[in-house]
C-alpha cells in the first residue's frame, strides 16, 4: 500500500454576501512561500514539522483580513486549516485548525 499523505488542507471561505471576493484570489503563505490560493478547499503537501501559515486577500488599500497560525504536522497526518474572512476588511481574518486525520 502507498504511504498516507502528509500536509494541510486549507479551506478558505468568504462571508456569504461577499460574492465580489470570488473575483479575487486569497493569498496563502506557507513558511514564507507565497501561493495564489483559491476559495474552497486546497491540499498542500508538506514535510513533517512546524509550519507558519499567513492568509489575506488583495484589496484597494493593501492586504485585507490578514491572519496567521503556526501548526505542527506529523508524518502521515493531514491538518484541516480553515480561513474565514470578516465583514470589515480592517479586522483580522479567522483561522482555525480541525482535528487531524491520520
Amino acid at each position: 500500500m502507498g504511504q498516507a499523505p502528509t500536509g494541510i488542507e486549507v479551506r478558505a471561505k468568504p462571508q456569504p454576501l461577499q460574492f465580489i471576493l470570488y473575483l479575487l484570489h486569497p493569498k496563502i503563505e506557507i513558511d514564507g512561500q507565497v501561493i495564489k490560493g483559491k476559495w474552497g478547499s486546497q491540499f498542500f503537501p508538506l514535510a513533517p514539522g512546524s509550519h507558519t501559515l499567513n492568509f489575506s486577500y488583495p484589496w484597494i488599500m493593501g492586504p485585507a483580513n490578514k491572519a496567521s497560525i503556526d501548526v505542527s504536522v506529523y508524518e502521515g497526518q493531514v491538518l484541516t486549516v480553515t480561513y474565514k474572512t470578516r465583514w470589515l476588511i480592517f479586522l483580522a481574518g479567522r483561522v482555525s485548525v480541525a482535528p487531524a486525520t491520520a
